[in-house]
Parts: structure tokens; C-alpha cells; sequence
């Protein structure tokens, strides 16, 4: 068991899933135990992790839980409250979490360099690198991790950007949010997770409000130079969602 616990949602991306896992791993530079949340998951994904995943990577443990969907929530609300479950099954296994995408490509020591300045009264983010605009992020379109994604192009930016250097908001004038970030159990313990309803009637989104009431307790919220991650704009999350409005038209999950 390791100290620090990583959690994944999926639903149907195989593929992704399989290039993000890689990476994530292989690219991490220190040991971790790796949660997988299922939420309506295709029999080829539940294949692959009893089947596969275990087996190519034996020296980490991969644990999977199913999340059931709650007909009271929106399509947003339930994807938060899959975090909310990811970091709590994390927390059963270490002290501290952080979520990735399967969206997601992984630039060396990506999480050795989150966790050198973790603490626990800190949220640590990586430098995140996002495909397309809006962002608070450097904005670098390097295609979509399994599809058509340039790795080589990919290793080239983050050896140019790359430091090890741990900064604040103030430092560079922007929010620190970002994901993957990590934090204590005992931050997400007494914020009791995140707020998945808040922003059902034109409130802020629920990632922002966590953040804010964090800091509202004393809880510094920083960013690590050295913990590099690209995001290519939620392209599972638009699978998840088509399956999720599927299933509610034809009745599985009627109130």
C-alpha cells in the first residue's frame, strides 16, 4: 500500500483509457495505488482490467469500484459525485489522492514532482497543458492521447517549459486549479467533498467552490512547475454522457 492514491472514471474509452493508464504509470516516477471508477462501463473495459492491466503492471495495485448512477442528479452532478467516490476510495488506501482524465498524457515524473511539495494544508496542481481554449492553462493543440496524439511534439514542449519550482497564485496571477491536483484526506474530510448541486441554479461550478472553501480554512492552493499534464478536453466524459442520456431514454434508470 502506498501513501498516495491516484482515481480514474471511465465508461466506455478502452482506448484511452489503456494510453492514459500507460503513461500515468509508466511516467509517474515513484509507486502509487490506482482506483478505477466505473460508471456504466463496457464489458471490454471491465475485460481489460481483470484481464490485462493487472498483468502488464503487477507492481501496482489496481482496485475497481462501480459507481451507480443517482436519477435525483444531472449528468454533471453524477460525474462529481464520481469524484467524490474516487477520492474517498482512495483515502481508504492512502493519505493522500489525486484524480486524472483518460484524457490525459503524462509528462515524466508527473507525479513524483506533485508530491514533493505536498502537505497537509496544501492542495498541489500540476502545470496543466490544455488542447483548446477557454483555459487558465498553456494552450498547446497536440491532438487527442490514443487518437491522433504527438508525442514527440508532446516531450518537446514540456523539456522547454519544465522546472522544479513550486509557486502561488499571486506568483502568476492566475487560479491554481487544476487536475490532476492533490490533496490530505483531511482536507477533502472536513469540506466533505465537493458540492456536486451548486451549481444547479447559476452558481459556481463545484470545482472552483472546493478550492474556494479550502482556502477559506487555511489551506494554501499551489501549483508544481515540475508536474506536467495535458488535457485534451474531455472527450470520455462526451461518451459517458451520450451512454448516461441513453439509458435514461430508454428507461433503465426512471424515477
Amino acid at each position: 500500500m502506498s501513501n498516495v492514491s491516484i482515481f480514474s472514471i471511465v465508461s466506455e474509452a478502452l482506448d484511452m483509457l489503456k494510453f492514459s493508464t500507460k503513461y500515468a504509470i509508466e511516467n509517474a516516477g515513484m509507486p502509487f495505488d490506482y482506483v478505477i471508477i466505473l460508471w456504466n462501463p463496457s464489458e471490454d473495459i471491465k475485460k481489460w482490467i481483470f484481464h490485462e492491466a493487472e498483468i502488464e503492471w503487477p507492481d501496482i495495485p489496481i482496485y475497481q469500484f462501480e459507481y451507480k448512477t443517482d436519477t435525483k442528479l444531472n449528468f454533471i452532478e453524477n460525474l462529481r459525485s464520481c469524484f467524490n467516490l474516487g477520492f474517498k476510495k482512495c483515502f481508504e488506501l492512502s493519505d493522500y489522492a489525486c484524480g486524472i482524465n483518460t484524457d490525459m498524457m503524462f509528462y515524466k515524473n508527473w507525479l513524483k514532482y506533485l508530491t514533493k511539495y505536498m502537505a497537509p494544508d496544501r492542495i498541489i496542481n500540476c502545470r496543466q497543458i490544455e488542447r483548446q481554449l477557454p483555459s487558465l492553462h498553456t494552450i498547446a493543440n497536440l491532438g487527442i492521447p490514443s487518437i491522433d496524439f504527438k508525442l514527440e511534439d508532446f516531450y518537446i514542449l514540456c523539456d522547454t517549459i519544465w522546472e522544479d519550482k513550486l509557486v502561488t497564485e499571486e506568483q502568476i496571477k492566475k487560479r491554481a486549479d487544476a487536475t490532476p491536483h492533490i490533496l490530505h484526506k483531511d482536507v477533502f474530510e472536513k469540506l466533505n467533498g465537493w458540492n456536486v448541486t451548486i451549481d444547479r441554479n447559476g452558481g459556481i461550478p463545484s470545482d472552483v467552490d472546493f478550492f474556494n472553501r479550502a482556502k477559506s480554512i487555511g489551506i494554501q492552493n499551489l501549483k508544481s512547475m515540475g508536474s506536467i499534464v495535458y488535457h485534451a478536453s474531455a472527450q470520455e466524459t462526451k461518451k459517458i454522457k451520450m451512454k448516461y442520456t441513453k439509458l435514461y431514454q430508454f428507461g433503465k434508470f426512471a424515477a
